[in-house]
């Protein structure tokens, strides 16, 4: 039969309680230390020690930390920084969130007021288009008069004589 630390408490009747408790020394019954073997008499003593260590140091721990206040006056204290703390993050990021609002409305309407600025009138657009269809017709114009000079040079219409020389310094020089 092996004892636990449950079976040593019910044998010497300690209320297995938090808090400091006296722990009696009372030898087992002849009956019950005979019929334990070696292993069981150790795990009993073993148990014994454990609980006079248990009391030992649940008594001094009342005795050797001295408290100014009231169990549960350090709790409340606690708990009321939290929720201070709380609050306190609550009202910044409120505050935060209204600032960073602000400042994306102010950017938003700085860019439209901006745009609004900056748009062409209808007779600033007119002269854009009329510049860019004056710009296409003197590049046309340009080509067809390239096109002209090419052609009046050669009046013959025979082919242009160009030595290997002039091919390679032409081919060069178009790299």
């Amino acid at each position: 039969m092996i004892l636990g630390v449950e079976d040593v408490a019910a044998v010497l009747a300690v209320p297995l309680l938090p808090g400091p408790t006296f722990l009696p020394l009372f030898e087992l019954e002849p009956v019950i230390l005979e019929k334990l073997d070696e292993k069981e008499l150790a795990i009993y003593s073993n148990c014994v020690l454990f609980f006079l260590f248990l009391s030992f140091y649940r008594l001094m721990d009342c005795y050797i930390e001295p408290s100014l206040t009231e169990p549960g006056v350090k709790y409340f204290m606690k708990e009321t920084l939290k929720q201070c703390q709380e609050k306190k993050i609550k009202f910044y990021y409120f505050w935060a969130n209204i600032g960073f609002f602000a400042l994306f409305i102010s950017i938003l309407a700085s860019l439209l007021v901006w745009k609004q600025k900056t748009k062409k009138t209808k007779e600033e657009k007119i002269e854009d288009r009329v510049k860019q269809r004056k710009y296409i017709l003197e590049k046309i114009q340009h080509l067809q008069e390239k096109k002209k000079k090419e052609q009046n040079m050669i009046i013959t219409n025979l082919p242009k004589f160009e030595s290997e020389f002039e091919l390679m310094h032409k081919k060069y020089y178009q790299i």
